[in-house]
């Protein structure tokens, strides 16, 4: 039953109170799957500032039932009690969705306050006394827990505007007209606070709302290609992808393959002070390309290559947002192919994952990146049709990436993993990708 879908995520499950409705139909809650949803916050910078959690409700939810908006924030609240948010977030700030008088309730006096923002969407009853939800709010924020407000509030929740530490728009339902009289508006009467574009799925929106000065961004445009722009190529990445490509021929040793890597001298030293990191405990320095190459092989070389895509220093700033992702994806597939594929399809299947945005990456359709990388058919064939031995696992992967509740149930059983198992590896994903990137990084 869809009920049972993640059902691991919430061992505290709570019940709707005047939800109504049978099961199998559009209102019954009892049936709808909960899915917790984590969007990266990005800044102007493009840099990963916070993550936003939120629940994806399910088809036929009507969001008028204060109850039912209730019931979904009851399973949010009680889901981010059970979970090491530090785990999950690199200790940047967690963005929680709820609805206004959400904030009545108990547990939130349970959650650490320290870098949790309440987000709050506006459903407030304009016939209601909104006065002990105004005191709720400044107590909570006294407490420690930080404030995002919607641009246009209530008249219940107005004079809670001087209060927020942030104001969010939906960017992406408003038209560029308008949101920039918004924005101007906002900015003349909350100087300080910071704007938060959100629904921005497009890096042409992102690109307008960044000249509109907004601060923050959240949506779909990280993991989308811009149209009209430039390829994304330095000359490491080329490099990298002239040696991804010749580690397939049988003619290319190692002697070769250290040619080409010698076109370019970050390449050289990256690969080098890997090699003689800490981490490989050589009793002995590594002194030439060739004998590092020697030592991790072609596989260990094939995968490291194929991560240095993403670590360019040269390239764009939303190049580390771009490879969190990407490490997710990567390690979910890989997470998933352990059950039924040997070590060396696991990497392949990890490859998978981690190439599944080369095409965001490079800034080029993905025939046209695949076609410098010359890779495996199999991951080629997983990375344009979906299908082959690592198919099903980059389709899982995605679709908890998105909370596709429909796909997540369909490539289950593709996949021969049960449900519930799979909100663990995804969640193991999430912490393993984040703690990955830090050690890469140092």
């Amino acid at each position: 039953m869809l009920g049972n879908l993640f059902k691991n995520l919430f061992k505290s499950r709570p019940q709707p109170q005047g939800a109504g409705g049978q099961a199998g139909e559009p209102g019954a809650l009892s049936e709808a799957p909960e899915f917790v949803l984590r969007d990266p916050v990005l800044s102007r910078s493009q840099q990963i500032v916070g993550y936003h959690f939120h629940i994806r409700h399910p088809e036929g939810h009507r969001p008028w039932e204060a109850s039912s908006q209730r019931f979904f924030d009851q399973i949010l609240l009680d889901r981010l009690g059970q979970m090491d948010l530090t785990a999950v977030t690199g200790r940047r700030l967690a963005f929680c969705e709820l609805q206004a008088e959400s904030l009545t309730m108990p547990n939130l006096d349970a959650l650490q306050p320290a870098g949790l923002v309440l987000s709050l969407r506006d459903g407030a009853d304009p016939s209601a006394d909104a006065a002990p939800l105004r005191q709720r709010a400044l107590q909570l924020k006294s407490h420690g827990f930080q404030l995002a407000l919607p641009f246009g509030p209530s008249p219940g929740l107005l004079p809670l505007m001087d209060a927020a530490d942030f104001i969010h728009l939906p960017a992406g339902q408003i038209s560029p007209a308008d949101l920039l009289t918004l924005a101007r508006t906002l900015r003349s009467r909350h100087p300080d606070t910071p704007l938060l574009a959100e629904g921005v799925d497009s890096a042409e929106l992102q690109d307008a709302c960044q000249r509109m000065h907004f601060d923050y961004f959240r949506g779909q445009y990280l993991t989308r290609r811009g149209e009209n722009r430039e390829p994304n190529l330095s000359s490491q990445r080329l490099v990298v992808t002239q040696v991804i490509s010749h580690l397939r021929r049988k003619e290319s040793d190692f002697d070769k393959l250290a040619m080409l890597a010698r076109q370019d001298l970050g390449l050289t030293l990256r690969l080098l002070r890997y090699i003689n990191s800490a981490a490989l405990g050589l009793r002995s320095k590594v002194g030439s390309l060739e004998q590092a190459m020697t030592y991790i092989g072609r596989d260990g070389l094939y995968r490291w290559l194929t991560l240095l895509l993403f670590y360019d220093s040269t390239s764009s700033p939303m190049d580390g947002a771009l490879r969190e992702t990407a490490l997710i994806r990567g390690r979910m597939c890989e997470l998933l192919a352990r059950q039924r594929l040997s070590k060396a399809q696991c990497e392949q299947a990890f490859v998978t994952g981690l190439l599944s945005m080369v095409d965001v990456l490079f800034n080029m359709p993905m025939e046209e990146a695949l076609a410098r990388l010359g890779l495996p058919d199999e991951i080629q064939l997983a990375l344009r049709e979906k299908k082959g031995p690592y198919g099903a696992f980059l389709s899982l992967a995605l679709a908890c990436e998105q909370g596709d509740a429909s796909s997540i149930l369909e490539q289950a059983g593709a996949c021969g993993i049960t449900p519930e198992a799979i909100s663990q590896r995804y969640m193991e994903a999430l912490g393993w990708a984040l703690h990955y990137d830090v050690s890469l990084e140092s």
